[in-house]
Order: C-alpha cells, then sequence, then structure tokens
C-alpha cells in the first residue's frame, strides 16, 4: 500500500512540476524555467504559489502540496516497514 501511495505521489508531483515548469517558460523565459525543472524544484515549488493569479494554477499547486504530504506519509510508512523487517 505504502509502495503505491509513493508510486502514485511521485507521478503526479512529476507532472505538477512539468506543469508550473511550462508555465514558467512562458511567463519568465527559458532560463528560469530550466532553473526550476532541472536544478531546484523548490524554486519551481514557490513560484507556483506567488503567481497565484489563475485559479487553474491554484488547484495544480493544492494537489502538488497535497501529494508531497502524501508522499512524505508513504516514505514514513516505507521506513518504518524496513526497520521493522530488519533482522539482526
Amino acid at each position: 500500500m505504502a509502495t503505491i501511495l509513493a508510486i502514485l505521489s511521485g507521478v503526479v508531483n512529476i507532472g505538477c512540476l512539468l506543469y508550473v515548469a511550462f508555465k514558467m517558460l512562458e511567463e519568465e523565459g527559458a532560463l528560469k524555467a530550466l532553473l526550476g525543472l532541472l536544478c531546484c524544484q523548490l524554486y519551481a515549488y514557490i513560484w507556483g504559489w506567488l503567481k497565484l493569479e489563475a485559479r487553474e494554477k491554484m488547484v495544480v499547486m493544492v494537489v502538488w502540496t497535497v501529494s508531497m504530504i502524501i508522499a512524505g506519509i508513504a516514505q514514513s510508512m516505507l521506513a518504518s516497514e524496513l526497520t521493522a523487517n530488519m533482522n539482526y
């Protein structure tokens, strides 16, 4: 269950990142879009929240935020399963 949640949230995270990067490309130019896409996804995430002019972007950012929270929960579940299954 936790593995499926982690995979699905990862796919959603990548989709939201690509959407925001393409919006950055349209509004800010190629350099900032590449910065957000390749180097620092945190920059793209913050940029997306700061540019909430359109309702569709707000929905994407809320989905991205919820997806990151679910990814964190799934990763902690996987870590606890891993430590529970270790044989000493």
